[in-house]
C-alpha cells in the first residue's frame, strides 16, 4: 500500500522531529502521534501493513526501554547525590560536636542547629554549606553544584573577614576542600 501525499508530509515532519529529538520520551511521543494521526487511521490495522505495525511496536518498545533505563540512571544519580549531602552533613556535625572549627579571634556569628536545644558556632562557609543542604528549594544536584563553588573558593584560600577578625581559618578551608562532592 503506497503512502498518499498527506501521509508522506506527516512522516517527513515527524522524521525531522525525531532527528532533533533529545530523549527516548520524545521518540515515544512522536511514534504515538503517528499512530493516532488521522492520516494513518486504519493503516496499522490493515493486514497488508502488518510488517510495518510489528516494526512500529518494536520501536515503541525499544524507546520505552530506553526511557526506563534513563529514569533508572537519574534515580541512581539522585540517590548518590542525596547520600553525598547526608555524608557531608554528618561530617560537619561530627566536626562541630567533636574538635569544633577554628574560629579565630572573636569567634563566629554563624551557627548550625544540632538539635532543638543545641546550636554550635561554625565558620561562615560551613554555615552556608549546611544552609544549602537544608534548602528545600534546591534539588540535590543544585546543592552539590553550590557546595562545589564554596569548595573551589576554599581551595583557592578564601579568607573572609577583616584583618584577623572573623577570618576564615586555613584549617576550615582544608576541611571544606576535603569534602566529597563527587
Amino acid at each position: 500500500m503506497a503512502l498518499n501525499d498527506e501521509q508522506s508530509k506527516l512522516l517527513g515532519r515527524l522524521f525531522a522531529q525525531a532527528s532533533q529529538s533529545q530523549s527516548a520520551e520524545d521518540l515515544v511521543s512522536i511514534l504515538n502521534d503517528l499512530q493516532k494521526s488521522q492520516a494513518f487511521k486504519g493503516y496499522f490495522s490493515d493486514p497488508r501493513n502488518h510488517h510495518f505495525d510489528i516494526e512500529f511496536q518494536s520501536c515503541q518498545t525499544m524507546c520505552m526501554k530506553i526511557q526506563l533505563l534513563e529514569a533508572q540512571r537519574i534515580l541512581e544519580e539522585t540517590t548518590k547525590k542525596q547520600q553525598q549531602l547526608s555524608d557531608i552533613e554528618t561530617i560537619i556535625v561530627n566536626q562541630a560536636q567533636g574538635y569544633g572549627f577554628d574560629l579565630g579571634f572573636g569567634g563566629s556569628r554563624h551557627r548550625i542547629q544540632i538539635s532543638v536545644r543545641e546550636s554550635l558556632q561554625v565558620p561562615e562557609p560551613i554555615a552556608k554549606i549546611m544552609q544549602l543542604i537544608k534548602d528545600n528549594r534546591l534539588n540535590s544536584s543544585e546543592k552539590i553544584t553550590e557546595i562545589k563553588k564554596i569548595q573551589s573558593s576554599a581551595i583557592r584560600g578564601h579568607r573572609s573577614g577583616f584583618l584577623f577578625f572573623a577570618r576564615t581559618q586555613h584549617s576550615t578551608n582544608q576541611f571544606i576542600s576535603r569534602l566529597d562532592c563527587g
